[in-house]
């Protein structure tokens, strides 16, 4: 989205609008267009500034190897064992196993599921 802010004002930059007629045009605050039009006359070019990763991050690519060796080690350990053996919370181990490996809960997947019919024959 700021990034095709960025764009559209750099656009009519080239075009050779001034900065006024561009807010005015495309109906963005004064400091946004003033802000990137003066970053194109000075420098030539305007991205936004390269982010650097967390230092205390916890999903580390160190971390899902880790985990990844677990599973493969016990598939039948719940999500819950294992975050409590790692002194994790059930969410981050949960939210790892399903977006970072991409893997499906095995107790979730093989368990059985008892209807009220299969109840009452028991």
């Amino acid at each position: 989205m700021e990034q095709a802010r960025r764009d559209a004002i750099l656009k009519l930059a080239r075009a050779g609008q001034e900065p006024s007629a561009i807010y005015k045009l495309l109906n963005y605050p004064k400091t946004t267009v003033y802000r990137v039009f003066n970053a194109w006359e000075v420098e030539g070019k305007v991205c936004c500034k390269a982010h650097n990763m967390r230092s205390d991050q916890i999903r580390t690519p160190h971390f899902l190897e880790g985990l990844r060796k677990s599973i493969k080690a016990s598939p039948g350990t719940s999500l819950c064992r294992l975050a409590k053996n790692r002194e994790l919370s059930n969410q981050l181990v949960s939210k790892t196993v399903n977006e970072d490996l991409a893997y499906k809960s095995y107790r979730m997947a093989i368990q059985h599921i008892l209807t009220a019919s299969m109840k009452t024959t028991s």
